[in-house]
Protein backbone atom coordinates (compact mmCIF):
# COMPACT_ATOMS: atom_id res chain seq x y z
CA UNK A 1 0.00 0.00 0.00
CA UNK A 2 1.80 4.12 -1.30
CA UNK A 3 3.28 5.41 1.73
CA UNK A 4 2.72 2.32 4.23
CA UNK A 5 6.24 1.63 5.86
CA UNK A 6 5.43 -1.46 7.77
CA UNK A 7 4.15 -3.30 10.57
CA UNK A 8 5.79 -4.18 13.74
CA UNK A 9 5.03 -6.88 16.22
CA UNK A 10 6.45 -8.81 19.14
CA UNK A 11 8.90 -10.41 16.78
CA UNK A 12 10.71 -6.89 15.96
CA UNK A 13 11.11 -5.94 19.70
CA UNK A 14 14.69 -5.57 20.18
CA UNK A 15 14.57 -5.60 24.03
CA UNK A 16 12.38 -7.03 26.25
CA UNK A 17 8.22 -7.68 25.33
CA UNK A 18 7.31 -7.78 29.00
CA UNK A 19 6.24 -4.89 30.66
CA UNK A 20 4.39 -3.76 34.18
CA UNK A 21 4.00 -0.65 36.65
CA UNK A 22 4.11 -3.48 39.72
CA UNK A 23 5.52 -6.84 38.03
CA UNK A 24 6.22 -7.41 34.22
CA UNK A 25 2.81 -8.92 32.71
CA UNK A 26 1.95 -7.70 30.27
CA UNK A 27 2.89 -7.92 26.52
CA UNK A 28 4.10 -4.80 24.77
CA UNK A 29 3.00 -6.42 21.71
CA UNK A 30 0.52 -9.89 22.57
CA UNK A 31 1.66 -12.99 21.59
CA UNK A 32 -0.50 -16.14 21.83
CA UNK A 33 -2.92 -14.89 23.68
CA UNK A 34 -4.78 -11.35 24.00
CA UNK A 35 -6.43 -10.79 27.99
CA UNK A 36 -8.60 -7.62 27.13
CA UNK A 37 -10.22 -5.98 24.82
CA UNK A 38 -8.12 -3.42 22.64
CA UNK A 39 -4.82 -5.17 23.73
CA UNK A 40 -1.97 -4.46 21.22
CA UNK A 41 -0.98 -6.92 18.46
CA UNK A 42 1.35 -4.96 16.57
CA UNK A 43 1.11 -1.63 14.98
CA UNK A 44 1.09 -0.11 11.23
CA UNK A 45 3.63 2.64 10.56
CA UNK A 46 2.76 4.88 7.47
CA UNK A 47 3.65 8.80 5.97
CA UNK A 48 0.30 10.09 7.50
CA UNK A 49 -2.63 8.87 9.83
CA UNK A 50 -5.25 8.41 7.82
CA UNK A 51 -2.99 5.76 5.80
CA UNK A 52 -2.06 4.09 8.70
CA UNK A 53 -5.34 3.75 9.73
CA UNK A 54 -6.58 2.38 6.17
CA UNK A 55 -3.43 0.23 6.64
CA UNK A 56 -4.72 -1.30 10.35
CA UNK A 57 -8.28 -1.96 8.71
CA UNK A 58 -6.86 -4.25 6.29
CA UNK A 59 -5.18 -6.14 8.31
CA UNK A 60 -6.80 -9.73 9.19
CA UNK A 61 -6.52 -11.08 12.72
CA UNK A 62 -8.11 -14.30 13.67
CA UNK A 63 -9.71 -15.04 17.34
CA UNK A 64 -10.54 -18.39 18.89
CA UNK A 65 -12.71 -17.43 22.11
CA UNK A 66 -11.54 -18.74 25.18
CA UNK A 67 -13.56 -18.51 28.29
CA UNK A 68 -13.87 -14.53 29.31
CA UNK A 69 -13.92 -13.46 33.05
CA UNK A 70 -15.38 -10.09 32.38
CA UNK A 71 -17.21 -8.93 35.58
CA UNK A 72 -15.91 -9.05 39.76
CA UNK A 73 -19.01 -12.02 39.84
CA UNK A 74 -17.25 -13.80 37.31
CA UNK A 75 -14.50 -13.61 38.64
CA UNK A 76 -15.44 -14.33 42.03
CA UNK A 77 -17.34 -17.30 40.52
CA UNK A 78 -14.15 -18.30 38.64
CA UNK A 79 -11.64 -18.21 41.44
CA UNK A 80 -9.75 -15.61 39.40
CA UNK A 81 -7.65 -13.36 41.95
CA UNK A 82 -4.55 -12.06 42.00
CA UNK A 83 -2.44 -13.93 44.86
CA UNK A 84 -1.17 -11.88 47.36
CA UNK A 85 -3.05 -8.84 46.86
CA UNK A 86 -5.63 -8.97 49.14
CA UNK A 87 -5.74 -6.81 52.31
CA UNK A 88 -7.33 -7.63 55.96
CA UNK A 89 -8.35 -5.06 58.41
CA UNK A 90 -9.97 -6.22 61.64
CA UNK A 91 -10.16 -4.78 64.72
CA UNK A 92 -12.31 -5.32 68.01
CA UNK A 93 -14.79 -8.92 68.33
CA UNK A 94 -16.71 -9.28 65.34
CA UNK A 95 -18.91 -11.86 67.22
CA UNK A 96 -19.66 -9.96 70.75
CA UNK A 97 -20.56 -6.73 68.06
CA UNK A 98 -23.14 -8.47 66.31
CA UNK A 99 -24.74 -10.57 69.77
CA UNK A 100 -24.63 -6.89 70.78
CA UNK A 101 -27.18 -5.78 67.87
CA UNK A 102 -30.68 -5.09 68.06
CA UNK A 103 -30.33 -5.43 64.17
CA UNK A 104 -28.64 -6.83 61.44
CA UNK A 105 -28.75 -5.60 58.02
CA UNK A 106 -27.20 -7.65 54.64
CA UNK A 107 -26.28 -6.66 51.01
CA UNK A 108 -24.59 -5.92 47.88
CA UNK A 109 -23.39 -2.55 47.21
CA UNK A 110 -22.04 -1.92 43.36
CA UNK A 111 -19.67 0.54 42.43
CA UNK A 112 -19.01 1.30 39.18
CA UNK A 113 -15.87 1.95 37.35
CA UNK A 114 -15.57 5.58 35.87
CA UNK A 115 -13.19 6.87 32.60
CA UNK A 116 -11.03 9.48 33.75
CA UNK A 117 -11.83 11.27 30.76
CA UNK A 118 -9.26 13.66 30.26
CA UNK A 119 -9.44 15.80 27.64
CA UNK A 120 -6.33 15.04 25.87
CA UNK A 121 -6.30 11.44 24.75
CA UNK A 122 -3.23 9.43 25.16
CA UNK A 123 -0.34 10.50 22.72
CA UNK A 124 3.44 9.88 22.17
CA UNK A 125 6.43 10.36 20.27
CA UNK A 126 9.83 8.73 19.67
CA UNK A 127 12.74 10.74 18.29
CA UNK A 128 15.70 8.88 17.42
CA UNK A 129 19.19 10.67 17.61
CA UNK A 130 22.30 9.17 17.21
CA UNK A 131 24.17 7.08 19.49
CA UNK A 132 20.98 4.89 20.08
CA UNK A 133 19.82 8.11 22.21
CA UNK A 134 16.42 9.03 21.94
CA UNK A 135 13.65 11.64 23.41
CA UNK A 136 10.58 11.13 24.15
CA UNK A 137 7.64 13.06 24.39
CA UNK A 138 4.43 11.73 26.03
CA UNK A 139 1.13 13.14 27.21
CA UNK A 140 2.21 11.51 30.68
CA UNK A 141 1.88 11.68 34.58
CA UNK A 142 5.14 9.71 34.98
CA UNK A 143 7.91 11.21 32.32
CA UNK A 144 10.22 8.53 34.46
CA UNK A 145 8.33 5.54 33.91
CA UNK A 146 7.96 5.78 29.83
CA UNK A 147 12.26 6.49 30.28
CA UNK A 148 12.20 2.92 32.38
CA UNK A 149 9.93 1.10 29.86
CA UNK A 150 10.52 1.85 26.82
CA UNK A 151 14.20 1.55 27.59
CA UNK A 152 13.74 -1.98 28.33
CA UNK A 153 11.86 -2.46 25.32
CA UNK A 154 14.55 -1.52 23.12
CA UNK A 155 17.26 -3.08 25.08
CA UNK A 156 18.97 0.07 25.69
CA UNK A 157 19.88 1.62 29.35
CA UNK A 158 17.96 4.19 30.36
CA UNK A 159 20.71 7.21 30.43
CA UNK A 160 20.12 6.83 26.73
CA UNK A 161 16.61 7.92 26.84
CA UNK A 162 14.75 11.60 27.65
CA UNK A 163 11.63 11.99 28.15
CA UNK A 164 9.78 15.39 28.03
CA UNK A 165 5.88 15.89 29.30
CA UNK A 166 5.36 19.49 28.13
CA UNK A 167 1.67 19.72 29.15
CA UNK A 168 -0.93 16.46 29.53
CA UNK A 169 -4.46 18.16 28.77
CA UNK A 170 -5.59 16.75 31.93
CA UNK A 171 -4.44 13.17 33.64
CA UNK A 172 -6.38 12.49 37.05
CA UNK A 173 -4.35 9.48 37.30
CA UNK A 174 -5.39 7.71 33.92
CA UNK A 175 -2.50 9.33 32.69
CA UNK A 176 0.28 7.55 35.06
CA UNK A 177 0.83 3.97 33.92
CA UNK A 178 -1.42 3.50 31.35
CA UNK A 179 -0.05 5.50 29.30
CA UNK A 180 3.50 3.22 29.44
CA UNK A 181 2.29 0.93 26.35
CA UNK A 182 1.63 3.29 23.75
CA UNK A 183 5.03 4.48 23.89
CA UNK A 184 6.12 1.50 24.15
CA UNK A 185 4.96 0.23 21.31
CA UNK A 186 5.74 3.71 19.10
CA UNK A 187 9.28 3.09 19.80
CA UNK A 188 9.65 -0.30 18.12
CA UNK A 189 9.33 1.30 15.20
CA UNK A 190 11.08 4.02 15.77
CA UNK A 191 13.93 2.11 17.06
CA UNK A 192 14.27 0.54 13.23
CA UNK A 193 13.33 3.14 10.88
CA UNK A 194 15.11 5.65 12.52
CA UNK A 195 13.12 8.08 12.30
CA UNK A 196 10.33 9.75 14.58
CA UNK A 197 7.02 8.11 14.96
CA UNK A 198 3.75 9.60 16.70
CA UNK A 199 1.28 7.61 17.69
CA UNK A 200 -2.10 9.48 18.96
CA UNK A 201 -5.35 7.67 20.18
CA UNK A 202 -9.21 8.27 19.20
CA UNK A 203 -11.35 9.33 21.96
CA UNK A 204 -12.84 5.68 21.64
CA UNK A 205 -9.33 3.59 21.43
CA UNK A 206 -8.38 5.77 24.58
CA UNK A 207 -11.43 4.51 26.56
CA UNK A 208 -11.24 0.92 25.16
CA UNK A 209 -7.41 0.13 25.71
CA UNK A 210 -6.68 2.34 28.73
CA UNK A 211 -9.17 1.24 31.41
CA UNK A 212 -10.92 3.20 33.97
CA UNK A 213 -10.90 3.57 37.86
CA UNK A 214 -11.87 0.06 39.52
CA UNK A 215 -15.30 -1.27 39.87
CA UNK A 216 -16.11 -2.51 43.10
CA UNK A 217 -18.45 -4.55 44.60
CA UNK A 218 -19.08 -4.83 48.58
CA UNK A 219 -20.74 -7.54 50.40
CA UNK A 220 -21.87 -6.46 53.54
CA UNK A 221 -23.00 -7.15 57.24
CA UNK A 222 -23.61 -4.56 59.52
CA UNK A 223 -25.11 -4.98 63.35
CA UNK A 224 -26.55 -1.85 65.21
CA UNK A 225 -28.66 -0.72 68.06
CA UNK A 226 -31.78 0.78 68.06
CA UNK A 227 -30.83 3.94 68.26
CA UNK A 228 -28.55 3.47 65.41
CA UNK A 229 -25.17 2.78 67.26
CA UNK A 230 -22.70 0.73 64.67
CA UNK A 231 -21.60 -2.30 66.77
CA UNK A 232 -20.34 -4.64 64.33
CA UNK A 233 -19.63 -4.29 60.52
CA UNK A 234 -18.02 -7.26 58.14
CA UNK A 235 -17.45 -6.36 54.85
CA UNK A 236 -15.85 -8.37 51.80
CA UNK A 237 -14.78 -6.11 49.06
CA UNK A 238 -13.90 -6.98 45.77
CA UNK A 239 -12.34 -5.06 43.06
CA UNK A 240 -11.96 -5.50 39.20
CA UNK A 241 -8.59 -4.98 38.71
CA UNK A 242 -9.02 -5.62 35.49
CA UNK A 243 -6.10 -7.91 33.29
CA UNK A 244 -2.68 -6.89 34.83
CA UNK A 245 -1.26 -6.09 38.09
CA UNK A 246 -1.42 -1.85 37.96
CA UNK A 247 -1.82 0.72 40.78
Amino acid sequence: MPGVVGYFGADDVPGDNMIGPIMHDEEVFATQEVTCVGQIIGVVVAETEPLARRAAKAVQVTYEDLPAVISIEDAIAAGSFYQAYGNLLQTGDLHTGFADADHILEGIIRLGGQEHFYLEPHGCIVVPAENDEYTLIASTQAPNKHQVYVASTLGLPQHKLVCKTKRIGGGFGGKETRSVFIHCAAAVPAYHLRRPVKAILDRDEDMQMTGTRHPFLAKYKVGFTKVGKVTALDVDLYSNAGNSWDL
